[in-house]
């Protein structure tokens, strides 16, 4: 460029061009921090809410199984004296005790219905974030709330009495109820929350290496 020329160019108007250019990289480039930090905010959010509401339904699945436990005792304890019939058992326990057994099953399992619905939430949720191995996580909780339905059945036949025991649909129902293991059931449950938790820190590892 000639001596003419550059005393003739607008340096004054480059100038500014050049430094709107280089506000709207900063401004875009800062945008971009921004949104990196929001999205990690959000999935830490959910995370920390996944951690707790396990944690919580662990704890209160495990009073309602307890109940359940003392349940199959009282079936085994009211079967006719010499006899093995685990579904006579059974009727003449919810016979007899269905009252107070029904009552206490009922206040655990709305104990622990709050945090069994967050988990529920939290799957549903969970899948508008690009998790790796996230199946792993929804699939624990599929089974997680399993378990409070299955105990939801065994209180609604505790709770009624008045059943027609000679059914074949009621004793068939019944029949499965008595073969719920409680021992299983802690088990799976551990099993699952332990699955959740590993999920939720490799995750946590993830987001903070971003």
């Amino acid at each position: 460029m000639s001596l003419a020329l550059l005393t003739e160019f607008d340096w004054s108007g480059a100038i500014t061009a050049g430094a709107a250019i280089a506000t709207t990289v900063i401004a875009y480039l800062a945008l971009r921090t921004w949104r990196r930090q929001d999205t990690a905010k959000r999935e830490v959010d959910f995370l920390d809410a996944a951690v707790d509401a396990v944690q919580a339904y662990t704890v209160e699945i495990g009073h309602v199984i307890a109940l359940m436990r003392s349940v199959q005792i009282g079936f085994e304890a009211h079967k006719p004296s010499g006899s093995d019939d685990r579904i006579a058992g059974a009727i003449a326990y919810i016979e007899s005790k269905s009252e107070v057994a029904a009552r206490r099953l009922q206040e655990e399992l709305e104990a622990s219905r709050s945090s069994m619905t967050q988990l529920r939430f939290l799957a549903a949720k969970g899948q508008i974030f690009d998790f790796e191995g996230y199946d792993t996580f929804s699939n624990a909780i599929s089974r997680l709330v399993r378990q409070y339905g299955r105990a939801s059945s065994l209180y609604s036949m505790v709770a009624s009495p008045t059943w027609n025991w000679d059914h074949p649909e009621v004793r068939s129902l019944l029949q499965k109820l008595i073969k719920i293991d409680p021992s299983e059931m802690t088990q799976n449950v551990n099993d699952d929350h332990d699955a959740i938790i590993q999920f939720c820190q490799a995750t946590y590892r993830t987001i903070y290496k971003k």
